[in-house]
């Protein structure tokens, strides 16, 4: 579904003139082999959307954990999961 939105919105840039793309993704690590789903369908996207010429920032983010908003969610975690596994 990703793809097909991806490759519809890189026509309409191109059929409309419109000059660059941008586009927020995640940190892509230097070997993609390693890659989760969700971060493989956003390389995917980055590349479809500059499939049909028209530049494309990618601009690469990630979690931003503040006091106001994310902080408060993984204090609670941290309590309740004192212990995690997590994927390399």
């Amino acid at each position: 579904m990703d793809a097909l939105i991806a490759d519809n919105v890189a026509r309409a840039t191109k059929a409309n003139d419109i000059k660059q793309i941008v586009y927020l993704s995640g940190i892509i690590p230097k070997q993609e082999k390693t890659l989760s789903r969700h971060l493989k369908s956003r390389l995917e996207v980055e590349r479809i959307l500059g499939g049909q010429g028209v530049p494309v920032t990618t601009i690469r983010a990630g979690p931003i954990i503040s006091p106001a908003e994310s902080f408060p969610i993984l204090a609670k975690l941290v309590k309740r999961l004192p212990t995690m596994i997590l994927p390399r």
